[in-house]
């Protein structure tokens, strides 16, 4: 008979699945005619054939690290372990037992906006994981903006849209899938800045509709958070006898976030 099956290894707490090495160990016994044979099967592949050289009792055990199982994965995850002992008088018993392994991790990708987009609305950012055996993953979203905490929240599913974007600000998100084996992804990592605030120009140097016989030093003072990703054109153009011209504010690129570039008109004409 089969007196004991054990199947023990590698678990996460909570879990039934194996994420790494398992051991078997099974313990038969016949105490009339005694043990012919002892057979080990593994989803249905021979793996052990022993005569126990006891006679009446076998314990007879095997380990199936993490290479086995990459090597003889399952499409479910899911194994079976039969167990066969026959005496020496031809009688057979079958024991099965099934488990369930999965040694690889899953993936995960984040996709509703492109990567270092910068955005005027609120994205949603969805985390889609893919694995093997299961869509009982869990996700783990790290939030910051601006390089301080602003979220760290786990969600159980195999997809979820993450929309609490509610400050500007740069966003770097974090995600990291788990599945029921404690199998961890690496990390998907998306960049975004939020910014729903627009420049402020002001021009200085002259008064509206003014008239001045000298020289006049025009500034174009700009305000902008995220100045080094955004776009400036200001001309200063001279009106006379009908023609014009452009004479000023050649390639303003701010380099702050309170940036003035100055420019010098002198000459008759309208500016």
């Amino acid at each position: 008979s089969v007196d004991d099956i054990k199947i023990s290894g590698m678990k996460r707490e909570g879990s039934d699945w194996f994420y790494d090495t398992v051991t078997f160990e099974m313990k038969g016994s016949d105490i009339l005619s005694g043990l012919k044979t002892v057979t080990i099967s593994i989803n249905e592949e021979e793996i052990i054939n022993e005569e126990p050289e006891g006679g009446q009792e076998a314990v007879v055990s095997e380990v199936f690290d993490k290479k086995w199982f990459e090597d003889n994965e399952s499409r479910t995850g899911e194994y079976e372990i039969k167990a066969v002992v026959e005496d020496r008088a031809g009688n057979r018993e079958t024991v099965t037992k099934n488990f369930y392994a999965d040694v690889t991790a899953p993936s995960i990708s984040l996709s509703g906006i492109t990567e270092g987009e910068f955005t005027n609305k609120t994205p949603a950012v969805t985390a889609t994981v893919t694995d093997n055996y299961s869509n009982k993953n869990t996700i783990q979203y790290i939030v910051t903006v601006d390089n301080s905490p602003y979220q760290d929240k786990t969600y159980e599913g195999s997809e979820y849209s993450f929309k609490e974007f509610n400050r500007d600000g740069r966003y770097v998100i974090t995600a990291i899938a788990t599945d029921p084996a404690g199998n961890t992804s690496a990390q998907g990592i998306l960049t975004f800045t939020k910014d729903t605030v627009a420049p402020v120009l002001s021009l200085s140097g002259a008064k509206e509709g003014s008239f001045t016989t000298g020289a006049k030093n025009i500034s174009a003072n700009i305000k902008e958070r995220n100045f080094s990703n955004m776009t400036v054109t200001a001309d200063i153009v001279r009106e006379l006898d009908g023609q014009e011209s452009n004479v000023g504010f050649p390639g303003i690129k701010p380099d702050s976030s309170n940036y003035t570039k100055s420019q010098s008109v002198n000459g008759t004409g309208t500016y």
